[in-house]
């Protein structure tokens, strides 16, 4: 797929890579070889009908793809750009055995695309008088909801943030995702009947028994909001700051006229040190390289990775094994000549300057040495803990040893009469597919017990 080099795209937020236009699309399609065995299908987490799509494509019946697709996905523009498909769908492409894969992702994207906003190809059952209350508007509340409205349920999306789409939103940046593709599709959802309230929190500025006693139905998507904080000493010093309070500055920034950038959150002219070298630092490393940082480094705890054989083709939880340039880390590379990532560091002490702001970080290495670096901005993105449990209080839901949310496998209930749970806070945080995933289930659940 063409995308913009490292050099050039990191003078501006547009997204990196920019699409197959209708003539390459079809190209890449005829790759396709439909074989029996829907292989690419089964490792979906949602079970797109690649093969059929892909069908649709090389005989240029755009329309008909689209039908496919939107028919099941409910956030096909997400999915086609944050997901990893080398690792899912793509990885078990038969033409991937001895050829590059189908880009399956790229095809996806093709046609969300070109049909976002649009409602062709979406059935809506009639009105079934029922009414859904979904809090959280991040990948399985957004799943949810579009599943039940579909199924002619009203349904009622509860989010604290400004707006819709959680991290989808704040914690992925513009050069991943488009966030006019979320607009669109959020805006598409309102025009189908489903009802956004944000900027409101339920268990803080909505009293949580509202929801419960207003619906005949509560979703719980609320996600793993509980960031993992940096156990050290100095760590409340200025300028220390949460990856996903970064990155949510850092768009709003980008994307919002008039929208004033907190100085602390700001990297320009700064000795950026990044902790944790996941997918949200690699974001974070991305953002400060276009806010125009003087260096960039990203410590990991864990030793370096090795760059193992046939490592495209390792399950889920064996992905920190393998080592991978990210986006981000080709970018810090084109601009600075060197890999940001430092391997088996241990962050041991936070120090700051008279006026409490930080100044440098003390650290271990792998090998016992120790190392002070400059550190103007030092931003957090070791992951997260768990959901916030001031709504998991209120309702009487409980949680299991990590903080999840207890919610069957099958029905997603939490043992509360009509209260469900699903995404992040019931199995911990995960990918945005999953999330997917899990939010069709838990519509599917929800609309039986609606409908027993």
């Amino acid at each position: 797929m063409p995308s913009q080099a490292p050099g050039a795209r990191i003078g501006n937020y547009n997204e990196i890579k920019t699409g197959y236009t209708a003539e390459l699309a079809v190209a890449e399609a005829l790759r396709c070889m439909n074989c029996p065995g829907r292989y690419c299908a089964r490792n979906c987490p949602i079970h797109n009908p690649v093969p059929q799509i892909n069908e649709r494509i090389r005989e240029k019946d755009f329309d008909g793809a689209w039908e496919l697709l939107a028919s099941n996905s409910p956030l096909p523009e997400v999915c086609s750009r944050v997901c990893d498909q080398s690792r899912q769908c793509e990885s078990e492409c038969s033409r991937g055995i001895k050829h590059e894969a189908v880009s399956i992702g790229g095809l996806e994207r093709f046609l969300a695309d070109g049909y976002a906003g649009k409602n062709a190809g979406i059935e809506v059952a009639p009105p079934t008088g029922k009414k859904v209350a979904i809090v959280g508007a991040g990948p399985a509340g957004i799943s949810a909801a579009w599943d039940l409205m579909r199924k002619g349920h009203s349904v009622t999306v509860f989010e604290k943030q400004e707006e819709p789409g959680g991290l989808m939103m704040y914690g992925i940046p513009n050069m991943k995702l488009d966030k006019g593709l979320l607009l669109k599709r959020f805006e598409l959802m309102r025009t189908l009947g489903v009802k956004f309230i944000c900027g409101a929190e339920v268990s803080k500025d909505i009293p949580a028994a509202d929801p419960l006693k207003d619906f005949d139905a509560v979703l719980l998507a609320i996600g793993t909001a509980e960031a993992r904080k940096l156990n050290v000493s100095g760590s409340g010093a200025t300028g220390v700051v949460q990856a996903v309070e970064y990155l949510k500055a850092g768009t709003r920034n980008a994307l919002e006229k008039g929208y004033e950038l907190d100085p602390a959150l700001d990297a320009a002219g700064k000795n950026v040190i990044i902790i944790g070298a996941g997918d949200t630092g690699t974001d974070c490393a991305a953002t400060a390289i276009r806010q125009g940082a003087a260096s960039i480094h990203q410590f990991e705890i864990a030793p370096k990775p090795e760059a193992l054989p046939g490592a495209e083709k390792l399950p889920w939880k064996d992905w920190p094994r393998v080592f991978k340039t990210e986006y981000g880390q080709e970018e810090v590379i084109a601009k600075y000549g060197e890999d940001p990532r430092i391997y088996g560091i241990r962050t041991e002490e936070i120090l700051s300057d008279g006026s409490g702001k930080v100044k440098e970080i003390k650290t271990v290495l792998a090998d016992g040495g120790k190392k002070t670096w400059k550190a103007d901005l030092v931003i957090t993105a070791m992951g997260f803990t768990g959901p916030d449990t001031r709504i998991l209080t209120d309702l009487g839901v409980k949680t299991d040893g990590r903080g999840n949310v207890v919610a069957g496998e099958e029905d997603y209930g939490t043992g509360v009469d009509k209260v469900f749970a699903c995404g992040d806070a019931r199995r911990g945080q995960s990918l945005v597919i999953r999330g997917v995933a899990e939010g069709k289930e838990a519509a599917a659940s929800i609309d039986r017990y609606l409908n027993p």
